[in-house]
């Protein structure tokens, strides 16, 4: 009987236990951060109505208690945040200062919560009706969340300096995906209902992980461009 043949290895199905690549440890690392930010976000939201925040004459030990959850719930979700895209970056920039960078995202973090927490406080009137989208401040739209990206690129490129080149087309990235993502928020907002209800607020989570992911995926195209320096 004569012997078969040997069968030719196959490799048109990807090995399932294949590490996964760079583009996909990074989207992982902001999903799950944006899962963090967003429970933080939920967190504080129940907390509002529990300390007596949520009244249009909210004493000021509420508000305290109120703008101190959100320094915490924050800083921790922004920390979170850190950790999770940093260990990403590491595999590119081994000497990424890792610590400076938990910290500024714990920082931007918690600016943007407690802006978000004045922002709500001064408001007079909170309706549940949705508000009608002007198309004309979609440019500006663009232009704000491109001064975001910009702000926030900038402020990571600073960070990464030492270790890493390629910063140019980092703040660019981020510029765009900024931008994109604010445009998404400022459509969302106009069009469904606001935060002043469960359901608004349920939407507000959705939009804001939703603009998460955006981010994530057009800073895509920098990760590539960032290098470690010679010297680091």
């Amino acid at each position: 009987m004569l012997p078969l043949p040997p069968v030719p290895h196959m490799t048109a199905i990807p090995d399932a236990g294949s590490p996964p690549t760079l583009s996909e440890r990074w989207i992982k690392a902001n999903i799950a951060a944006a899962i963090i930010s967003g429970v933080a976000s939920f967190a504080l939201y129940l907390v509002k109505p529990a300390v007596g925040a949520a009244e249009p004459q909210a004493g000021s030990g509420a508000l305290l208690v109120l703008y101190l959850a959100a320094i915490v719930f924050s800083g921790f979700a922004g920390a979170a945040g850190g950790v999770l895209t940093g260990a990403v970056l590491q595999r590119i920039v081994r000497r990424l200062p890792v610590r400076t960078w938990i910290t500024l995202h714990a920082a931007m973090s918690i600016v943007v919560g407690v802006v978000v927490e004045l922002m709500e406080a001064s408001r007079v009137e909170k309706t549940a009706e949705a508000m009608p989208l002007d198309p004309g401040v979609l440019p500006s739209s663009l232009v704000f969340g491109a001064i975001v990206g910009v702000v926030v690129g900038s402020l990571e490129a600073l960070v990464l300096r030492q270790a890493a080149s390629g910063l140019a087309a980092w703040v660019k990235w981020n510029a765009i995906a900024y931008a994109a993502a604010w445009l998404l928020l400022v459509t969302g907002a106009g069009l469904l209902l606001s935060g002043a209800s469960l359901a608004g607020e349920l939407i507000n989570q959705a939009l804001t992980f939703a603009a998460a992911i955006i981010v994530a995926l057009l800073t895509l195209p920098a990760l590539p461009l960032l290098q470690p320096r010679a010297n680091a």
